[in-house]
């Protein structure tokens, strides 16, 4: 069929009626010098959500049949392998390989079969009688979480370390390998496996749908609304003591709010209408490791289905991790976008041929119905498009003629399969690799071990490194001239290898030690993760030079503080030990300090403690003393402690120190309310309040003014966090005293404050009672937490004074229907927007935001986001469920999960402030609903709830 007719059909074809493949190629658009092709679909494929490529030239597809509403045990899903018999480029020859599968997500060849990943279960299949479909399963792995098929654990891809990467997906689950008996509870972390020995381990995470790595081996990731961060301290290099707080480990590289180019007006989202034109359903992310299309090498590509499109990026190094770039002045940011309304792009990958091959699910309705208001559910058919699917690759315009497929490697020559990892293309050799260790020939280790140290090609180099180290034939002598290579990235992956021998090799430990100077600091920071595990003096004495000289890169200084507590105090001796000291060692130091604390650990707190209260501080400049002891206090704060108990805690020895220590809290005291130095400065000295019983009512007195607002907020702030230390019951009453002067944010803070304490909960019901604080100033998100509060007596006397929360949600939203009859004005709704909304919508930029993005947003379907307005736990993302922890010093935290490590739970609260709750403290733990709260209709009338809708439909 022409072009032409092919065109006519399309305009012919009605919005809501599925396009045929060819008539929906032909509504897509894509980058100059690219073309898009048709390389399989329906009836030859159906539902694909994902692909692998085999090193025998076939494809392998993953359909989710029974996506989105089959039963558990209904067995639709399949894996189905596509092969090109007459070589013309298009596959002509469909297998079911793997059927009766529920819900099935990712699959890779391995060794005579294949790994599939399939909740609750991660087998291993193969066909042992040539007749193309698996007559023998094998469980290697069980016990992931199930639920909504797009939270499960997915994503298989192959590492240069011949381990299998998974992402999340949200769900987590407690995996247990059926070889070795051992269980990994996921909680918030990735996951890598290693499927011939049954080992697990734990990765930073949490990736949805998918993990993905470059040529390097840097793993990136991403979720619905993220499309992309950087993994840069990965969970092997963190050892996580209970004392030390990691802060972030993940860079962001794409804003989550850009808008997206979209070509045609969307449908009515159904899910998350807040977010049209931003990305909501970011999967499918790859690094393009190829040169066919070298605009695009090394940059990321992720699918938003949403919107019916590929994004496009570039990437560049920046420090330990990476920026985005523009693609070029001539290419927009969309690789591929469609006018087909049905186009459900969910994986893009790097295709053995240089292409970039495309997943496309082809759905009407992408949604899960869990996260569609139910009064949708009987006008939308969730399964049209059931049995249709497209795969698609973007290639270069110069490419003419038909193309063969990528060369079966299977038959290839040792020799050939060392010539292939010379390869342009990262998945070509990255299948050469996998052929390579599976055939564990002796002949190619030899030629291998060759390559490793004489190679002009540094990518041969790191293949050859990595399958050396995998058979344990990687010479010291060769891992010596690897840590020297001219690559970075070789002797970042060379300082790996050495993860375990440098204990025992004396050559390998003093090379690794000369890296203390070398110019990359991505081998610096592996050189931490290396050294932070290991006891030796030594190593010690390396980690606090790198503290020392790159103390101030966050990164850095979070992958010191996370080796083992009985370690950390003796750095604190070691760092102190080289001058000049940077003002930007001074939170270090701090940090130390307070872990040597919690530790008991008398000499290294001494020494900390004589560095500080021998120096002078300086009134008018920020130097390390100050940092140190702000961050010091502040973290003790946060563990219950305090300065003066450090007479009590230790021995009397410390005593002239603690002495001396007051005169330096005095004089900071002082700083906190001099006008006339930078905030910053008098910031340092206002969180050192607090400290001292003795002191407890000028301190009370010096916060408290702090609270007024001509103060700056950043002042107010901490005050409020200084008042929150001194646990007496005035405090609460000086909390709550200037409460009508408050700003809607300090008010925020101040009540996130006073709810952590039963005792000063009292105060504030107190007042409510007489009338000294307005009930309508605290807003619904607080107003529910007093209703369901803890203690009895807090929630009996809330509901009387607030009222309940009306539990008819579906006769309120009838009652506010009217409000979509109304015209709103905009401007108002801003301020609500502001004064209801902002505080937790505006954070998506957060390691761990607490709501989806609101910002600049257009065209949005108001009925739907009234109903999500009004009824937040209709659905409720796992992600974003409210948690309460009751500790044994009578504090309750409320927020999101952040961290679930082994030792402690990070709880993120509506501020931002990340708690570090101890597991042995914790009293109990309650799972809640969503973290947006009921009752916004005390809040807001229906006028003004259209006022509302009017400014989040227009986004301005």
């Amino acid at each position: 069929m022409s072009l032409f007719g092919t065109l006519l059909l399309v305009l012919a074809c009605p919005p809501d009626e599925p396009r045929s493949p060819l008539q929906s190629l032909a509504e897509m658009t894509v980058h100059p010098g690219c073309r898009v092709e048709l390389i399989a679909s329906e009836p030859v494929i159906s539902d694909p959500i994902s692909i692998a490529f085999g090193a025998d030239g076939r494809l392998w597809v993953v359909e989710m049949r029974d996506y989105p509403l089959g039963e558990s045990d209904s067995g639709q899903g399949q894996i189905r392998i596509l092969e090109d018999r007459n070589r013309d480029g298009l596959f002509d020859q469909a297998t079911v390989f793997l059927d009766q599968l529920s819900y099935p997500n990712s699959v890779l060849p391995w060794k005579d079969g294949a790994i599939v990943c399939c909740p609750p279960e991660i087998l291993f299949a193969r066909d042992t009688d040539g007749d193309g479909l698996a007559d023998e399963k094998t469980v290697l792995f069980a016990g992931l979480a199930t639920g909504n098929p797009q939270h499960r654990v997915n994503g298989l891809r192959y590492g240069l370390d011949h381990w299998l990467y998974f992402s999340n997906g949200d769900n987590g689950g407690e995996i247990s390998s059926e070889q070795t008996g051992d269980s990994l509870a996921l909680g918030t972390y990735d996951l890598r496996l290693q499927p011939d020995q049954g080992r697990m381990e734990r990765l930073t995470g949490t990736s949805q749908f998918s993990r993905c790595r470059d040529d390097w081996g840097n793993w990136f990731g991403g979720n619905n609304s993220t499309p992309i961060w950087h993994v840069v301290l990965d969970d092997r290099d963190l050892r996580l003591g209970s004392h030390a707080l990691v802060a972030r480990r993940r860079e962001f590289i794409k804003d989550p709010a850009a808008k997206l180019q979209t070509l045609i007006p969307q449908q009515r989202r159904l899910n998350q209408p807040e977010a049209e034109q931003r990305f909501t359903a970011s999967c499918g992310l790859e690094i393009y490791r190829s040169d066919q299309l070298p605009t695009y090498k090394n940059g990321f590509l992720v699918c938003d289905p949403a919107h019916q499109l590929i994004h496009a990026s570039g990437l560049k190094r920046h420090g330990v991790t990476f920026q985005e770039r523009p693609l070029g002045a001539n290419t927009h940011g969309e690789l591929l976008a469609s006018r087909d309304p049905w186009f459900r792009p969910v994986q893009a990958r790097t295709g053995p041929d240089g292409a970039i091959w495309v997943v496309d699910m082809y759905r009407q309705t992408i949604e899960h119905p869990e996260y569609i208001p139910r009064r949708f559910h009987t006008s939308l058919d969730f399964s049209a498009g059931q049995g249709r699917g497209r795969l698609y690759r973007i290639v270069s315009d110069d490419i003419t003629g038909n193309r063969q497929p990528w060369p079966n490697l299977t038959q290839m020559s040792n020799l050939q399969l060392i010539e292939t990892l010379h390869s342009e293309n990262g998945v070509l050799r990255d299948l050469a690799q996998q052929q390579i260790i599976e055939r564990e020939d002796a002949e190619i280790l030899s030629v291998l071990s060759r390559l490793v140290v004489e190679s002009m090609n540094p990518l041969v180099r790191l293949h050859a490194m990595h399958i050396l180290s995998h058979f344990e034939s990687l010479t010291t002598t060769a891992l010596q001239g690897l840590l020297s290579d001219p690559h970075p990235e070789i002797r970042r992956h060379a300082v790996e290898k050495c993860r375990h021998l440098f204990k025992t090799e004396t050559g390998l430990r003093e090379t690794l030690y000369s890296l203390i100077n070398d110019p990359s600091s991505r081998v610096q920071l592996k050189l931490i993760g290396i050294l932070a595990g290991d006891a030796d003096e030594a190593s010690l004495n390396v980690l606090a030079k790198l503290a020392h000289q790159k103390g101030h890169d966050a990164f850095v200084r979070d992958a010191i503080l996370s080796m083992d507590d009985k370690r950390l105090p003796k750095l604190l001796p070691k760092l102190l030990s080289h001058h000049p000291i940077p003002p930007s060692s001074g939170p270090m130091i701090g940090e130390l300090l307070l872990v040597s604390h919690r530790m008991k650990n008398h000499e290294a707190l001494k020494s900390g403690l004589q560095a500080i209260t021998q120096s002078t501080f300086s009134v008018d400049t920020e130097n390390w003393q100050m940092r140190a002891l702000a961050h010091w206090v502040s973290g003790l704060r946060q563990a219950n402690l305090s300065v003066e108990s450090l007479v009590k805690d230790f021995d009397e020895s410390l005593s002239e120190s603690v002495e001396q220590l007051q005169q330096k809290l005095n004089h900071a005291r002082s700083i906190a309310l001099d006008t006339t130095v930078s905030p910053e400065v008098r910031r340092c000295g206002l969180a050192v309040l607090g400290q001292f019983t003795s002191e407890f009512p000028e301190d009370l007195s010096t916060a408290s003014r702090l609270l007024r607002p001509q103060e700056p907020s950043m002042l107010q702030t901490l005050a409020v966090d200084v008042l929150r230390s001194v646990r007496q019951r005035e405090t609460g009453h000086r909390l709550l005293e200037s409460w009508s002067t408050q700003s809607p944010i300090l008010r925020e803070r101040i009540l996130e404050a006073i709810l952590k304490r039963p005792d000063w909960t009292r105060i504030l019901m107190e007042k409510l009672e007489q009338e000294d604080i307005d009930v309508q100033t605290l807003g619904p998100k607080y107003r529910q937490q007093l209703v369901n509060y803890r203690f009895p007596d807090v929630r009996r006397k809330a509901t009387e004074l607030l009222g309940q929360i009306d539990e008819d949600r579906e006769r309120i939203i009838a009652d506010y229907t009217a409000s979509l009859t109304l015209t709103g004005d905009a401007t108002r709704g801003k301020l609500h927007y502001e004064k209801n909304c902002a505080s937790c919508h505006e954070t998506a930029a957060r390691e761990y935001p607490l709501a989806p993005h609101l910002s600049e947003l257009t065209r949005r379907e108001a009925e739907s986001l009234l109903i999500a307005i009004l009824d937040p736990n209709r659905s409720v993302e796992p992600k974003y469920q409210r948690f309460r922890i009751a500790t044994e010093s009578g504090e309750i935290f409320e927020g999101r999960i952040g961290a679930d490590g082994e030792d402690s739970i990070s709880l993120v609260d509506a501020q931002g402030k990340i708690s570090i709750v101890p597991r042995e403290t914790i009293l109990s733990i309650q799972s809640g609903p969503s973290l947006m709260p009921e009752g916004l209709e005390k809040e807001i009338s229906p006028e003004q709830m259209a006022d509302l809708l009017a400014y989040l439909i227009q986004g301005t």
